[in-house]
């Protein structure tokens, strides 16, 4: 059991950080997004993501309750004990400011399906600028695109249902589903970068 929770930590640090993706500015939105709730296990660092904000984008970073959490000046939250806090960012971009908060929960120790919880809550974000863009582009016929959009739903519902339903999987199909969720979150980000 010890070697799969380091697997899944491992997992979990690999993803957040692909994660961290480059703005990706979509026609009909028109503000930057954040997620909104984030689950940290103690001892962990996450770097959270500014999703539709400009190239121009800056963004500072506080956190209301530094016990539980404590964020640097480059955005990378540290969980410190359980409980939780709200991260507030101040966005910057196009001339404009925007205010976005995400509550974080830290936890003395995550579940596996709660890995499965918080990396769905960003691909979730992720799969609507990347509808976004190519919707604005006239792309939403193309049978290609039609497909990965297709696989993207079904990652996402198999997440959801996991996230529901944790006793109905094995570990060994949670961690699958990691896996998934990585591949869509890394292919939407490299289409979102081109």
């Amino acid at each position: 059991m010890k070697r799969l929770a380091m697997f899944v930590i491992a997992c979990a640090v690999a993803l957040t950080t692909v994660l961290v993706p480059i703005p990706a500015k979509a026609a009909d939105m028109s503000a930057p997004l954040v997620v909104k709730q984030f689950i940290l296990q103690k001892g962990e660092k996450w770097q959270p993501a500014v999703y539709n904000a400009g190239d121009d984008a800056t963004v500072s970073y506080k956190i209301n309750k530094k016990a539980v959490a404590v964020v640097n000046k480059k955005g990378v939250v540290t969980a410190k004990k359980p409980g939780k806090a709200t991260l507030t960012y101040m966005i910057q971009t196009g001339g404009k400011t925007y205010k976005a908060k995400t509550v974080i929960t830290v936890k003395a120790q995550m579940e596996l399906y709660e890995y499965v919880k918080r990396s769905n809550t960003e691909l979730a974000i992720m799969y609507a600028c990347y509808y976004s863009v190519l919707e604005a582009n006239g792309l939403l016929d193309d049978p290609d695109v039609q497909e990965t959009l297709a696989a993207c739903d079904s990652v996402v519902l198999t997440a959801n249902d996991i996230v529901e339903n944790p006793d109905n999987y094995t570990d060994d199909q949670i961690l699958e589903e990691i896996d998934a969720i990585h591949q869509m979150a890394e292919f939407i980000l490299e289409t979102l970068s081109e």
